[in-house]
């Protein structure tokens, strides 16, 4: 299976020491729900808090009623919504790394962003622009998918996707460079098979431990990002 992981800017200086203290036993309970004679607690809450050196890690845990069609009737069971969330300082700033795709992962950040700052968008997504997906893979790797946008006065269409082994000897390749903007690529270097999007989604398609893949992300692709443009 891919490991996914969202990348986050933390954009209120804050130490690892106060982030700890801010999440330890933090939750918001909303009531709770009765299934087969069991109760659950229904809301969210954070476990698995520590620190470690250069970050803080941690597990989200949301616990939600779902409805479950049951032949010609319905029932409400809890979904339970668990994901890793890692804080990681670095010479260029404080970022959340959140193991999973964007749409879950907003509600992490905003969530803990909340928690930490009493504000819900001072952890906000990071933004790779074109150049820098490039970088990730001209730069002593392989390009085997890029997905390009405004084409349309070259190919009359405004997005245009490339993907394939041989994608580096493509002439189609060489000219999209030349007119379009990277929005994501795949690639593959010395560290595996890797997707990358403008928006900090970080995907590795080759068998890789989850420390050794957070590793990748820091050294690799935080010293790409830049704030959303405005």
């Amino acid at each position: 299976m891919p490991l996914a992981y969202t990348v986050f800017e933390v954009r209120e200086n804050v130490s690892a020491e106060e982030i700890l203290e801010k999440l330890s036993n933090f939750s918001l309970m909303k009531g709770s729900l009765e299934v087969f004679g069991q109760k659950y607690s229904l809301g969210v809450r954070v476990t698995d808090l520590e620190g470690f050196e250069g970050g803080v890690s941690g597990k989200y845990e949301e616990v939600a009623p779902y409805t479950l069609p049951v032949n010609e009737e319905t029932i409400r069971v809890p979904r339970v919504l668990r994901l890793g969330f890692h804080f990681t300082w670095v010479r260029s700033g404080i970022f959340l790394l959140v193991a999973s795709g964007k749409r879950k992962s907003l509600r992490v950040s905003s969530t803990l962003s909340e928690a930490i700052f009493g504000k819900p968008d001072l952890i906000s997504p990071v933004y790779i622009p074109p150049q820098r997906l490039r970088e990730l893979y001209s730069e002593g790797a392989e390009p085997r998918q890029v997905v390009f946008t405004g084409l349309r006065e070259v190919a009359g269409v405004d997005t245009v996707a490339l993907y394939g082994k041989l994608l580096a000897q493509s002439s189609l390749l060489k000219r999209y460079m030349q007119v379009g903007q990277e929005r994501y690529v795949v690639y593959r270097d010395e560290r595996g098979l890797f997707g990358v999007s403008a928006g900090g989604l970080i995907i590795a398609f080759s068998r890789i431990e989850d420390e050794e893949f957070r590793s990748y992300i820091v050294e690799r692709i935080l010293p790409k990002v830049e704030p959303v443009p405005i």
